[in-house]
């Protein structure tokens, strides 16, 4: 074979493993605030989160290019950066070979590596991300950095991912900077085999404080080398994202036009007075108006007589072994359901099971990773995901009624004749 030959196949190989997500990204270089040069891969989304991605020891931005496919996928903003003395980031501001400090472990040069995240950070606000909505994500020394910038506190960070961290990764003291812990939301993901290296230690000194430990049965997968390996690790870090960083639904953007159903629910069978159900139903609409922009047109009844073009929900005490369900036709309620709790909780068990029933209406399915998850089976979780929020809307529209000028649904109304 000819070196020409070989030089062909070798480029059309490199042409099919190019993903879009590699197409839809810009390079980009940053200035940290120490001087030193700094490498990007920039994506912007339309989901208004914005992610920086710091890699593993003598890795690259490339490392995360599994990742990257899913969150670009949900509209996700994403900057993956060579952090000093990688990849294209290898050369100091004088033109020093960074890599050398890289290969002797000098903790000087990781210690600074978080003025390379808020670099990167302070980039996604000024290009559309709201400072309230940026995320990071680290793996393996890029958790070091990631739990490093929060606890600096000198650039906005909402939610934190960290893929196998340790307790002092090349001179990062994590243990001392999470005592400077914000509260925010943590998802720290590990390995078995590695638990004790940081992960459980860190997990205990936080769990009060806003950090879920996810822990993985297999083996060889530390850090990015997760990606690809573990099942639905992805799809577990870009769900976190979305439902961390809008865990509280006001701050989240209208989605317009408003939608607006028709939900008759049947009382006669109920246990429970009318005006008990206004709270309810005012929730139920907080829920969902709020996240999706979707809110119901409710009249509450004491027949039987179906809504022939709406949704028809009817509650009793006990209706056996659900809190609800809905069987294609109408959703079946019980009075007060049994939850299990969750991290950011619906304030009502009844308007949270309602709204979970509402969702297999719009067309969603159970969604099991998250006790925060709407989806989620027999849980006070009320969030929805931005795939979620994409197919409801789509079933809603063919559903809606016709005057989409309305901001509002009107207050639920309780029929006695």
């Amino acid at each position: 074979m000819t070196f020409r030959i070989f030089t062909a196949i070798i480029l059309m190989m490199a042409l099919l493993v190019h993903s879009p997500a590699d197409a839809a990204a810009d390079k980009i270089v940053l200035t940290a605030a120490d001087g030193q040069r700094i490498v990007g891969s920039f994506s912007k989304g339309d989901s208004g989160i914005g992610v920086v991605l710091l890699h593993m020891y003598r890795n690259s931005k490339e490392s995360w290019q599994p990742l990257l496919e899913k969150l670009q996928g949900r509209g996700i903003t994403t900057l993956a950066i060579d952090m000093r003395g990688h990849g294209e980031s290898r050369l100091g501001p004088e033109g020093e070979d960074l890599y050398k400090k890289v290969v002797a472990r000098d903790p000087e040069l990781f210690n600074k590596m978080h003025l390379d995240a808020e670099a990167a950070i302070l980039y996604l606000t000024a290009h559309g991300t709201d400072p309230d909505k940026v995320g990071l994500i680290g793996a393996s020394v890029g958790c070091s950095v990631a739990i490093h910038t929060v606890s600096a506190g000198t650039a906005p960070v909402g939610t934190v991912v960290v893929m196998t961290p340790g307790k002092d990764y090349l001179g990062v003291s994590t243990m001392k900077d999470i005592e400077n812990w914000p509260g925010i939301p943590l998802l720290i993901l590990s390995s078995r085999e590695e638990l004790e290296r940081g992960a459980s230690t860190i997990y205990a000194r936080l769990k009060n404080s806003g950090a879920t430990l996810k822990v993985f049965e297999e083996d060889d997968i530390h850090g990015t080398n997760m990606l690809g390996k573990v099942n639905g690790a992805e799809e577990l870090i870009a769900d976190w994202l979305e439902e961390s960083l809008h865990k509280s639904g006001e701050q989240t953007a209208p989605h317009l036009p408003l939608y607006r159903l028709k939900l008759r629910v049947h009382l006669m069978k109920s246990g429970r007075s009318g005006e008990d159900f206004i709270p309810i139903f005012n929730e139920i609409n907080e829920i969902w108006q709020s996240q999706a922009g979707i809110c119901f047109e409710i009249e509450a009844v004491y027949d039987d007589t179906p809504l022939a073009n709406g949704i028809n929900m009817t509650f009793a005490p006990d209706i056996g072994f659900f809190n609800g369900y809905y069987d294609g036709e109408e959703i079946q309620m019980r009075d007060t359901p049994i939850l299990s709790n969750a991290p950011n909780p619906a304030n009502s068990p009844t308007a949270r099971t309602a709204a979970h029933e509402l969702g297999h209406v719009l067309g969603l399915h159970h969604r099991q990773e998250s006790d925060d998850n709407l989806m989620r089976s027999k849980t006070y979780g009320w969030m929805l995901n931005g795939e979620e929020v994409s197919i409801a809307r789509k079933t809603a529209a063919g559903m809606n009624l016709e005057d989409t000028s309305r901001p509002d649904c009107e207050p639920p109304q309780i029929i006695r004749e």
